[in-house]
């Protein structure tokens, strides 16, 4: 009879193997619909496990292709029931995000007089429990009083309503897109607050190279509905609590600290991001994610590849113009472990 500690190795060999397959399977599929993009493809799978991702860039680089369709990856969500898509409008009410109740004035006109009234009206949210995906498209044509109802869910799974608090038991993943605001097509800037949310980010459609941006989606899939599921949102959970818990060697661990501690530095000089903690929690879990894709043990390879993903998510969003690739860039090689 196996021992208990038999038992949890065998468990943590099959959560290793269970990853390694939901990156190998989960790039198979995204291959499928768009091409080139390695980086916002890795951040796609990497953003599924920890809960968030924003992709920006130019218009026409596939952001919101990625975005609409990362669902189809897991076989237990619903595009109609469980895929919660905020309407791109500047004029969106936060009430409208999870519902409530809200007092309408209105006017009769009985015998000739005007009668006033105060009408209360229930709204319909977009966020319910059952929510498993949160798409904010065109995050920066968002209010700021919309995004401050989406930190909550960023931070707690919760949504605060007008008659009460809804606890978003489904809710696996954010995922956000913007086109940078030299393009005039921004309305809101974005807070720090809501940019260090996002524990990964990734550019996309700065450099296509030779190819248009019509062959961008020359994958093999000519419809959406071709991608396979290949995961449920249980096992991305499962996964999430794994790699928090897995042992970093006492190398890497140090690195990753020094890592941290250059990008805390270069974050608060150039854009004055102070947030310590959530760095330093957020490139963690990273790196302990990443290793669980390649079915190693971590080290600098992954650390380095999770602080790219993490400062891109930072800078992008908020900086989104032609030079956050130079941004991105130089912070990165500042903070990189050789």
């Amino acid at each position: 009879m196996r021992n208990n500690h038999e038992n949890i190795q065998t468990a943590l060999r099959d959560v290793y193997q269970g990853a390694q397959r939901f990156y190998e399977d989960g790039s198979r599929e995204l291959d499928k619909i768009i091409d080139e993009e390695r980086l916002a493809k890795d951040a796609a799978l990497l953003g599924a496990v920890v809960g968030t991702v924003a992709y920006y860039g130019k218009p026409g680089g596939g952001k919101s292709t990625l975005s609409h369709n990362i669902f189809r990856l897991f076989s237990d969500v619903d595009q109609d029931a469980h895929v919660s898509s905020i309407p791109v409008d500047p004029e969106l009410s936060p009430i409208r995000i999870g519902g409530g109740v809200t007092n309408i004035d209105t006017i009769e006109i009985i015998n000739g007089k005007e009668n006033r009234k105060n009408v209360s009206h229930r709204v319909e949210p977009l966020i319910t429990p059952e929510t498993k995906i949160i798409e904010l498209d065109e995050s920066n044509r968002h209010s700021t009083e919309v995004l401050n109802v989406l930190l909550e869910a960023f931070q707690n799974k919760t949504i605060t309503t007008s008659e009460g608090i809804i606890s978003l038991r489904g809710l696996t993943l954010i995922t956000s897109t913007m086109n940078p605001s030299d393009t005039r097509q921004g309305t809101f800037k974005h807070s720090a607050a809501y940019a260090s949310r996002n524990s990964v980010g990734a550019p996309m459609g700065y450099d296509y190279g030779q190819k248009t941006k019509g062959d961008l989606f020359s994958g093999n899939a000519s419809e959406p509905e071709d991608i396979s599921a290949v995961t449920t949102t249980n096992q991305m959970h499962l996964l999430k609590a794994v790699a928090g818990e897995l042992i970093v060697p006492d190398t890497t661990k140090a690195m990753g600290i020094e890592v941290g501690d250059r990008i805390i530095k270069y974050l608060s000089e150039d854009f004055g991001i102070n947030e310590a903690g959530r760095i330093y929690g957020q490139l963690g879990l990273n790196t302990r994610v990443l290793s669980m894709f390649a079915g190693e043990t971590t080290n600098k390879n992954h650390l380095n590849k999770a602080a790219k993903l993490l400062i891109a998510a930072r800078i992008g969003t908020l900086v989104s113009s032609n030079t956050v690739m130079e941004d991105l860039n130089a912070i990165y090689e500042k903070v990189a472990v050789v």
